[in-house]
């Protein structure tokens, strides 16, 4: 995480850079700026994680692998909640199967992904259900 910040800084001032310290780990080096220019690159990088674009569906989860929200490259948060009385696998990049990948039990089971979280993924996500015909809420965020 250090790295990505330290790049996303450095973008924004070349005097910042990354320091790779003797156990691999990395930390941030800073050259001739000041606080408020910490402060102001720190919040950029808030605003670049937080969506403006909410994007609402309701996809049907079949018996076999059901798209469930389609790979986008531009995708800052998604929320995926079971509203069914069954429960529905999803598969991340992958066809779903039964009793594999991320379990969401009935009723509310849910999943939660996104850059702060450390679990943003942007390609597809499938899943599955026993018997078909349940349905997943699915919020993304652009």
């Amino acid at each position: 995480m250090a790295l990505e910040i330290a790049k996303f800084l450095r973008a924004i001032n070349p005097n910042i850079g990354v320091v790779v310290n003797s156990d691999g780990s990395y930390r941030i080096g800073i050259e001739d700026i000041n606080s408020d220019e910490i402060r102001a690159a720190l919040e950029a990088i808030l605003e670049s994680e937080h969506y403006t674009t909410p994007n609402h569906t309701a996809p049907d989860i079949g018996i076999t692998s059901t798209t469930a929200l389609a790979a986008n490259a531009n995708r800052l948060y998604a929320l995926l909640i079971n509203d069914s009385n069954e429960i529905i696998y999803l598969k991340l990049g992958a066809t779903a199967v039964v009793n594999e990948g991320i379990r969401l039990n009935a009723n509310d089971g849910n999943y939660e992904m996104s850059k702060k979280l450390g679990n943003l993924y942007t390609g597809v996500i499938n899943a599955i259900c026993a018997t078909g015909g349940k349905k997943l809420l699915v919020l993304e965020g652009t």
